[in-house]
């Protein structure tokens, strides 16, 4: 497998499987506001499911729209070095 098809599977991996966490906390959050035992976990897991493969679906979009080794829309990411002095000069 190439590396870049490596690189871009890693990227859009983490972006999903965080969607899915980041999704899974807001609704037991959400349903722990009103009673912990009353999480319906069927619905829960299946919206965290739903906006993974969204989340997948865009990182996919991403590749053939922007940086191709991203799942990111932008066309390129700019690495910025903080310890750069040239970076804070008003000239």
């Amino acid at each position: 497998m190439d590396k870049w098809i490596k690189l871009w599977l890693k990227d859009v991996g983490e972006r999903s499987a965080a969607t899915f966490l980041e999704t899974l906390v807001a609704i037991i959050g959400v349903d722990a506001a009103v009673s912990v035992v009353s999480i319906d976990w069927g619905t829960a897991l299946g919206v965290s499911a739903t906006a993974a493969v969204l989340s997948l679906a865009k990182g996919t979009a991403a590749r053939l729209r922007g940086d191709q080794d991203s799942a990111s829309l932008s066309k390129s990411v700019v690495v910025i070095d903080a310890d750069d002095p040239d970076l804070y000069s008003r000239d």
